[in-house]
């Protein structure tokens, strides 16, 4: 009878007993439409069905979940019930598909094994990371092997942090189909001989307020955005050498600025792209402080990166992510005085300094805050007067290995 077939599905979930309930309640309402047993018992079978849909969730069978609350809605639509359950339901498969969408994520991750490729796990992920531990122990594994040194001071405190670049050959310049480039970016192949150290951040404001102070002269103006880890900018040529010559004096070691194509070659750090991140301009607010969309309200008309990188001006020194040399802010933040004298064809020496020669400027790398995507290019080149001074120019150091 209906009330053993009732019994069957609520006890012991057979469902077909439900189906056969339902099939006897149907051919009641024939028979006497308007029975109030065939209303009760039809509502009776709905929340059997939805007791199993609830049961079926909480043991994480989603699937089952499913099947069974659709059974119920055939039954009687509008049972209240339903409608809380609908929405737990909803919420859980969800919650599912993105942890599955996580572990799929993860196991691609996994399976490239490059730094970039947990990045964009992690970037995909967001604030869902199931495998955030390991993708970012990962990360460690497959950071910059690079040797990081630094000298004392004379009064016994640090230098900045210099990251060892190992000797070797690259291509330097832009290959003629790179979006954004100038003519002065011709490739050619350059060696570097002799490994050497450079800074692993831009020479940062305390880093050169120390000097000033040492030495008695003016502090440079920081434009009201604070000092501290930011990079130093409103410097001269003249002032970043000195700064230089300073640090050698401190130190026994031979510091300088870095030549061009040293500049070039760490900047790239064996990579081939236009950008040491790849191709993509709007991927750089993980990886530098350029022009993006919150700049662009300040200074109306820039063309910027497509993103957020979360700073307007100049942003403390490794906000962002090091290139694979373990190098930060090689692109983007304050473009970067060298010592090699511009030439449209590249003639300054790979690993020796120029010094002030008439009319001629030293050229400027690695682009700015305040740079659109173009000029925050690997090989991008700018050039400036020795005396010249800016809100958007800094330095960094190189160090002589002996």
């Amino acid at each position: 009878d209906f009330e053993t077939l009732a019994r069957a599905l609520e006890r012991e979930n057979h469902d077909e007993r439900g189906d056969e309930a339902l099939v006897r309640l149907n051919s009641l309402a024939a028979l006497t439409p308007g029975d109030p047993f065939v209303a009760a018992g039809r509502r009776r079978i709905a929340l059997a069905w939805a007791a199993r849909a609830q049961a079926s969730a909480n043991k994480g069978d989603l699937a089952g979940a499913r099947h069974a609350l659709k059974k119920a809605n055939s039954i009687q639509p509008d049972l209240p019930e339903l409608t809380g359950l609908e929405a737990s339901l909803t919420q859980a498969e969800v919650t599912s598909r993105v942890k599955q969408d996580d572990t799929e994520s993860f196991a691609d991750a996994r399976r490239g094994n490059t730094r970039k490729a947990y990045w964009a796990y992690l970037e995909k992920c967001a604030a869902n990371c199931n495998h955030r531990a390991e993708a970012e122990a990962a990360l460690v594994r497959l950071g910059p092997s690079n040797p990081v040194l630094r000298d004392r001071l004379g009064d016994g405190s640090q230098g900045p942090e210099l990251v060892v670049i190992p000797a070797g050959g690259f291509e330097m310049g832009s290959p003629g189909g790179e979006k954004g480039r100038y003519n002065d970016e011709q490739p050619h192949p350059a060696r570097i001989a002799k490994a050497f150290a450079i800074g692993k951040y831009e020479v940062m404001f305390f880093e050169y307020d120390r000097f000033a102070a040492a030495t008695g002269r003016a502090l440079p103006n920081d434009q009201g955005w604070g000092r501290g880890r930011r990079p130093v900018i409103n410097v001269s040529w003249q002032e970043a050498k000195d700064y230089t010559e300073w640090l050698s004096q401190q130190t026994g070691h031979r510091y300088r600025l870095p030549t061009e194509t040293e500049w070039e070659y760490a900047a790239r750090a064996d990579t081939t792209a236009s950008r040491y991140w790849g191709d993509d301009p709007n991927q750089g607010c993980f990886y530098g402080n350029a022009a993006d969309l919150d700049g662009k309200k300040v200074f109306v008309g820039w063309t910027t990166m497509q993103c957020r990188d979360g700073h307007i001006y100049t942003a403390p020194a490794g906000s962002y992510r090091n290139n694979d040399y373990g190098l930060h802010d090689m692109l983007g933040n304050a473009l970067e005085w060298t010592c090699s004298l511009y030439a449209q064809d590249y003639r300054a020496p790979s690993q020796s300094c120029e010094q002030p020669e008439s009319e001629r400027q030293f050229v400027v790398r690695g682009g700015s805050w305040n740079d659109e995507p173009r000029n925050v290019r690997s090989a991008d080149r700018h050039r400036n007067r020795p005396d010249f001074r800016d809100y958007y120019l800094g330095f960094r150091v190189v160090r002589e290995l002996r």
